[in-house]
């Protein structure tokens, strides 16, 4: 289906020819909602949960508001990028939206983005393309 596609385009976002300094305006608006949410988290939770959750969605903002065209990249390239997208994000589902205990959380978390992570990963090594081979040179017969 969608993973048999070879010929992928990036999507044209508008911020990503944007100055540099405009860029990075917006990652700190980005940052500063996302650090509030992990300080949020951290009374309820614990600091080391608030802290996690708040560097992950704040460094994954200013991934997206300066660096759009790489992220873009790491996201087709890299086999463990939505891995680890979905632990962040099913962490936080997990802790905002349930009562469930902190560590077990994180261990659901842990082993959903591990199994997704493996499975990534054994496809990304049978896509792989092989190398092209030469043609062996001698004469033609038409």
């Amino acid at each position: 289906m969608l993973g048999d596609m070879d010929d992928r385009r990036q999507a044209d976002l508008p911020w990503a020819h944007a100055p540099l300094a405009l860029r990075i305006l917006a990652a700190v608006i980005i940052a500063v909602p996302a650090f509030l949410m992990g300080g949020s988290l951290a009374g309820a939770r614990g600091v080391a949960v608030g802290a996690i959750l708040g560097l992950f969605w704040g460094g994954l903002g200013v991934l997206v508001a300066v660096f759009p065209v790489r992220l873009q990249r790491w996201s087709r390239d890299q086999p463990l990028f939505a891995p680890a997208l979905t632990f962040g994000v099913l962490l936080f589902g997990l802790l905002f939206l349930t009562n469930m205990a902190t560590s077990i959380a994180v261990f659901f978390s842990l082993v959903i983005a591990g199994v997704f992570a493996f499975i990534s990963v054994g496809r990304h090594r049978r896509s792989v393309p092989p190398e092209p081979t030469r043609t062996a040179r001698g004469r033609r017969h038409s």
